[in-house]
This record gives C-alpha cells, sequence and structure tokens, in this order.
C-alpha cells in the first residue's frame, strides 16, 4: 500500500488544525504571481489596518 507524502502531512496538519489549502495553491503559483499576490494581501492588510486607526480616532471610546 502507498500512501502519497501530502496524504500524510495533510492529515497530520488537519489533525492539529492547520489547513494547507493556502500552501498547495501557491506551490501551484509561477514565483512572480506568488510575489504579486503576496503584494496584493500586504496592500489589504494596510488598508484594513489604516481604516481601523481612522476609525478609532473618529470614535473615541
Amino acid at each position: 500500500m502507498v500512501i502519497s507524502f501530502k496524504k500524510i502531512n495533510e492529515s497530520y496538519y488537519k489533525s492539529i488544525g492547520v489547513d494547507l489549502t493556502i500552501l498547495w495553491e501557491n506551490l501551484h503559483r509561477s514565483p512572480t504571481e506568488r510575489i504579486l499576490h503576496h503584494q496584493q494581501m500586504l496592500t489589504l492588510v494596510e488598508e484594513a489596518k489604516k481604516a481601523a486607526k481612522n476609525k478609532t480616532r473618529s470614535h473615541p471610546q
């Protein structure tokens, strides 16, 4: 019986609550695509931080 490396790791990581979906998706991308995707996500996070900061300034508790 042959068990693939991916299945062994997925089973282990799922058992400890880790979802490897994003990792597998990224491995299908080219390095350039990974960098572009990372930059898009970084921009999104920075915008969210900025919006949260502005919200706390306009609505102090």
